[in-house]
């Protein structure tokens, strides 16, 4: 189902794909955390890049991350973004799919831990702090050397072409 909702988005699930769980609460920090993603991309032209919106707020722009990941989409034209409203479970097999994941995000933080799915943490908020000291982890600075240092070290292997392990 994960892998379906993927493919929805128009992600090629030949290739490694990096789920990305932004948020707009912070906007500087969000500007950052995009430039940064949009340099990664630049970056890595194998990857799919494909925002999960964790948070589909109908009223508050800042908190609907789809609002934002067109934002973004505007910019770099091959960002995939799952723009269907999907079950948890299935957002959760998802995370499964993917090589790696980009998350501010709290659950998408979650998420990936759960799927066993390399993370590249920005924190924006205490809670994700808190999350990752519990977690024995780091946030990644919303820099793009950063950023793309952390998610080639997340890629390692699967960085190459190659066809995607199965979602569990």
């Amino acid at each position: 189902a994960g892998r379906a909702l993927l493919a929805t988005a128009g992600v090629d699930l030949q290739r490694p794909i990096v789920g990305l769980a932004l948020t707009g609460m912070r906007p500087e920090l969000a500007r950052a955390a995009y430039s940064a993603v949009a340099a990664a991309m630049d970056a890595m032209p194998e990857v799919e890049f494909c925002v999960i919106p964790m948070s589909r707020h109908p009223s508050v722009p800042e908190h609907d991350d789809l609002v934002l990941a067109r934002q973004l989409r505007a910019a770099r034209a091959r960002l995939r973004v799952v723009e269907e409203l999907a079950h948890p479970a299935t957002v959760l097999s998802a995370f499964g799919a993917l090589a790696a994941a980009v998350s501010m995000r709290y659950h998408g933080m979650l998420f990936a831990d759960r799927a066993g799915t390399p993370l590249v943490p920005i924190a924006y908020a205490e809670k994700n702090v808190r999350w990752l000291r519990d977690h024995e982890r780091v946030a990644v600075p919303a820099e793009p050397g950063a950023v793309i240092a952390a998610l080639e070290a997340a890629l390692g292997p699967t960085r190459r072409l190659e066809p995607m392990r199965a979602a569990s």
